[in-house]
């Protein structure tokens, strides 16, 4: 089964990158887990995506399949069932539902477990979703989402309910609201989170913002509400650029008896098309006062800047090796004709995204070669579909708090057929 799965993986990547006027979408994705002991890898899971029609996608554009599938090795070995996915969509390609199913690992048969599902208005902007969970069969309201937007099309709040466990209604009063404030320029000055205290909201933590002259984010100012009344600083994340603009360096910074100390340090390099090569994470030894390497993060990439590879490694004795957990990720691909190619190609843009590795919050700089609206999508590395919003400013920023650390890929879809991507990763 595994030698079937990676020749029949190795031949549609080579399709993929032989003939890319046809375009590629990602048809499977495996996880290898290194062990020390024996000095190799293992695999630990992998996921097969199935489409129909047109529809594609991959690690930085949506991937609109129909069904995906993940398989987990056992002790022995084997791998056995233990997810299915289930999508829809309308005409604009807008995923309508969702539902996620878990895999028996005894008897193959899955069972239901999430079903999400997305509303919008005319102008293809997200305006609510809802789920649903199952439990021994039955299901029962779970969490669902408003979203309004300000007159420039960028989102002003997200307000979030978790319905009542134990009655399945919905309260009054948001759990949670999300409110973005932005400057003269379309700029996000800050990002406030609220939540319910007893039927009344109340701030807990915000961001606040500081750019420079070209319009880059220099500053990060993270700040918890106190109980006397007041904000407090927690924490900031400074950045560097190089001179393409792209996020160099970021430091972060803890705040410790009323000062600011330094804590960890990212540091970005590109390859020569700009793709984002090697990001290292450093912690700060308060000793020797320096930077000591901790985890690197390498990624290889096919001739349409599709990942193939991501593979982690730790600083030990001096030198990056592997170590148990490190982790080997390979994505193959298969060729396929969509009709929108051209229009695509020809409204096209660039989309850059800071911080990477990002923590509570994700800021975008957009830039269009024919103006045009536009969709953020963030998506996790299976494919679904985690946050969204609409929006027509230069720069914007979508708050992540509620995602988990890992990899995320995103997606600029403009209303003129412009779309562009980037990825980035979640580390807290």
């Amino acid at each position: 089964m595994n030698k079937k799965f990676y020749s029949s993986a190795f031949l549609l990547l080579a399709m993929a990158t032989g003939a890319q006027a046809q375009h590629s979408r990602l048809v499977a994705k495996s996880v290898s887990v290194y062990n020390v002991i024996n000095g190799s890898y293992h695999m630990g899971d992998s996921t097969y995506y199935r489409y129909s029609g047109q529809r594609g996608g991959d690690l930085t554009h949506p991937i609109l399949s129909d069904s995906a599938v993940r398989f987990t090795g056992n002790m022995a070995g084997v791998l056995v069932p233990t997810s299915g996915e289930l999508c829809t969509y309308d005409a604009n390609d807008n995923m309508l539902t969702h539902q996620l199913a878990s895999g028996d690992i005894i008897t193959g048969a899955y069972q239901n477990q999430f079903s999400t599902m997305y509303l919008y208005n005319a102008s293809n902007q997200l305006i609510s979703d809802s789920s649903i969970s199952w439990l021994n069969g039955v299901s029962n309201p779970a969490v669902a989402n408003h979203y309004t937007y300000n007159a420039a099309g960028k989102i002003l709040t997200e307000e979030r309910y978790a319905a009542n466990t134990m009655t399945g209604n919905w309260p009054a009063t948001a759990s949670f609201q999300f409110t973005s404030v932005y400057g003269a320029g379309g700029e996000l000055e800050s990002w406030t989170a609220d939540n319910d205290d007893n039927g009344s909201l109340v701030h807990s933590v915000r961001h606040l913002y500081t750019y420079n002259a070209a319009g880059q984010m220099t500053l990060d100012n993270y700040q918890c509400y106190t109980t006397g009344g007041t904000w407090a600083t927690t924490e900031e994340i400074r950045y560097g650029y190089n001179s393409n603009g792209q996020v160099a360096t970021e430091t972060m910074f803890t705040a410790i008896n009323t000062r600011m100390d330094t804590t960890r340090h990212y540091l970005n390099t590109y390859d020569v098309n700009g793709d984002l090569a090697v990001n290292i994470m450093e912690t700060y030894d308060y000793a020797t006062h320096s930077f000591t390497p901790q985890i690197k993060l390498a990624y290889t990439y096919n001739t349409v800047h599709q990942v193939t590879s991501a593979e982690t490694e730790w600083w030990i004795a001096s030198a990056w090796q592997k170590d148990n957990g490190s982790q080997l990720e390979q994505y193959y691909y298969e060729a396929y004709f969509p009709t929108s190619v051209a229009k695509i190609q020809q409204q096209g843009g660039s989309l850059k995204v800071y911080p990477v590795p990002a923590g509570s919050s994700l800021h975008v700089d957009i830039h269009w070669n024919i103006e045009q609206s536009y969709t953020l999508i963030v998506a996790d590395m299976m494919g679904r579909v985690v946050l969204q919003r609409t929006g027509n400013s230069e720069k914007s920023a979508m708050d992540i708090s509620a995602l988990s650390t890992g990899a995320y890929n995103i997606i600029l879809k403009g209303d003129k057929g412009g779309v562009t991507h980037s990825k980035f990763t979640i580390a807290r």
